[in-house]
């Protein structure tokens, strides 16, 4: 499976490594290739029928995001107002159950 991505490509490998219109060809889950727009695709990466994603944005290759907030990103925010416990009470409920796993 290939994915061929566009934008700012973050290279990691120096503090100023930034590609401002990058690319970046990955290859059955495996980076193949990161290039510049500006320079010619690299003879080992073969283009054709591969989906073209224009991020739009920054891409990190190779960096894996691990720190996330489900409740901010996949799940739909939860009215506090309408529990009949009220927020402080889950508030509570929910520390006392974090500081009991933690043990």
């Amino acid at each position: 499976m290939l994915s061929f991505s566009k934008g700012r490509v973050v290279t990691m490998e120096g503090e100023n490594s930034v590609i401002n219109q990058g690319n970046v060809l990955v290859r059955d889950g495996m980076i193949d290739a990161v290039w510049s727009s500006s320079s010619s695709v690299p003879l080992t990466a073969d283009l054709t029928n591969v989906p073209v994603i224009e991020t739009n944005g920054t891409i990190y290759p190779g960096l894996i995001d691990l720190h996330n907030h489900m409740h901010y990103n996949h799940i739909p925010l939860w009215d506090f107002r309408s529990s009949p416990l009220g927020f402080s009470e889950i508030s509570r409920r929910w520390l006392h159950q974090s500081w009991s796993m933690g043990r």
